[in-house]
């Protein structure tokens, strides 16, 4: 298993969100401090967007693990699941006794039912600092178009100089101790197949990891990287893909690795050159060809 191989406690790139793996990048970093300040502050709605798989909801429940719970009630919600009569219930504001604030934390928000976008629009309606807030994740738009005055917070992929930081922090977080390394072709291949989204980065690299145990690879290449993508397409092909991608997602990474794949060829067939020039500035001076030159010779066979 992988995960002894590497020492690791546990999956370091789990599909389930858990805000115990958060890494901090530029756009969640400013996602979550917008939040933050949206709280404080007491806006009515925060609509927070962006692609399948970008980070929403493990942005949703870092934000509800830091709001206090003694001044305010905090709800997740899986807006596919919300029924009218339980958002009535958790949107009804608190009684006098209670004070504080109901804070709604709504995920797949562009999957509620249209009675239900009613009630959220009728809650928006209230001024800021009403009793009850919102905070809608997945929408990429508002919910229904009737939602009023959101404030909206964007959420974007991953820098390619974020993806190693961001390996190495979920290794950490599982209990690595610096096994595997990935090398900056690999991260830039990582970044490129992916997307920067990190369901994607975290669905390939849980394949590389476990290609790299069966291969005892303790520092990962941009040909690894390839030969896991490789791996997973057939998977999925044959249908033996523990959580397989639809036809679309196959195409893409498909027409990534073929990309990959000619970027490495170019790449080889540049150092060739180099290499072959090298040769030949070497022999053209006996004192030069005491610099390893049979060993140059076999770097180009």
């Amino acid at each position: 298993m992988h995960d002894d191989y590497y020492g690791l406690r546990e999956p370091a790139f789990q599909h389930a969100p858990d805000p115990r793996f958060w890494f901090e990048t530029a756009a969640h970093g400013r996602a979550i401090t917008r939040l933050r300040q949206a709280v404080e502050q007491g806006k009515g709605v925060v609509v927070v967007t962006g692609d399948v798989g970008m980070g929403k909801t493990i942005l949703m429940r870092r934000l509800a693990g830091e709001i206090d719970v003694g001044r305010h009630r905090v709800h997740q919600i899986a807006g596919g699941a919300l029924q009218v009569e339980g958002l009535l219930r958790l949107a009804a504001p608190p009684s006098g006794r209670q004070g504080g604030r109901t804070l709604l934390l709504i995920d797949d928000a562009d999957a509620l039912s249209p009675d239900c976008r009613e009630i959220l629009s009728q809650v928006s309606a209230q001024p800021d600092r009403s009793p009850v807030q919102l905070f809608l994740f997945g929408a990429r738009e508002q919910p229904g178009g009737s939602v009023r005055r959101p404030a909206t917070v964007q959420l974007s992929a991953l820098a390619e100089e974020e993806v190693e930081p961001y390996l190495r922090h979920r290794l950490y977080r599982a209990g690595g101790q610096g096994r595997p390394g990935f090398t900056d072709e690999a991260c830039r291949a990582l970044h490129r197949l992916a997307g920067g989204v990190p369901r994607g980065l975290n669905q390939i690299v849980a394949r590389l990891l476990r290609h790299g145990a069966a291969a005892q690879i303790d520092m990962f290449g941009a040909p690894d990287v390839a030969a896991a993508i490789e791996e997973m397409a057939a998977d999925i092909a044959s249908g033996a893909s523990a959580a397989p991608a639809d036809a679309g997602e196959l195409r893409a990474l498909s027409e990534r690795v073929a990309e990959l794949e000619d970027q490495l060829c170019t790449q080889q067939q540049k150092l060739r050159q180099v290499m072959q020039v090298l040769v030949d500035w070497l022999e053209q001076d006996e004192e030069r060809r005491t610099i390893g030159l049979q060993a140059l010779r076999d770097t180009l066979l």
